[in-house]
């Protein structure tokens, strides 16, 4: 069995060979078939991320959202846990950079949003398998933060995993605290 550590290599350098052109087309495949479900038509509150180290980029989808005038947010380092993470309405405020260098609202503009409140979460990922596992970056952000919500079942938002479809492997071993994701979307899955 290949090692976590060697899979998230292996599969971050699969997703940063990926072209402009590729990385626009996988996002517009995506896009394409969320719109034809209906947990995502009928969502009010989504939760998104921003792109980084050629990640599935959501901007279309954000895009589309905003223009239908559904509530978007994204995640924020929190100030004071380490690894975890808020969410923070997408607004008009400028977005500033954290210390990974990647954009997020605010927090001394932006109100914290707890986690019931949301339709759905897209979470990035690194690699997954066929049975909607999941493997992030390592520092276990989403998995910790996500994990409160199992004091509230009834109100668990849809947990979708966006993802290049060259980021699947053959199986990975979930850990204990890993937050199992309802569907993977890929550009072919």
């Amino acid at each position: 069995m290949i090692s976590h550590d060697k899979i998230r290599q292996q599969k971050r350098q699969c997703r940063q060979q990926l072209s402009a052109k590729t990385q626009k087309k996988h996002s517009h495949l995506v896009l394409k078939k969320l719109k034809k479900q209906l947990s995502f038509q009928k969502s009010r509150h989504i939760v998104l991320y921003i792109a980084n180290d050629g990640e599935l980029d959501p901007d279309l989808i954000t895009s589309f959202l905003k223009k239908r005038q559904k509530k978007c947010y994204l995640p924020v380092l929190h100030p004071f846990k380490k690894n975890e993470l808020w969410f923070c309405e997408w607004n008009q405020h400028p977005l500033k950079r954290n210390k990974f260098n990647i954009l997020e609202p605010n927090t001394h503009l932006n109100k914290k949003t707890q986690i019931t409140c949301f339709d759905i979460i897209f979470i990035p990922l690194t690699a997954f398998d066929k049975k909607n596992n999941r493997l992030g970056m390592g520092a276990g952000y989403y998995d910790r933060s996500l994990a409160k919500i199992n004091q509230f079942p009834a109100l668990k938002p849809l947990f979708i995993g966006l993802a290049h479809h060259c980021q699947i492997t053959e199986k990975l071993i979930p850990q204990p605290w890993d937050i199992p994701l309802d569907q993977i979307i890929t550009d072919k899955s």
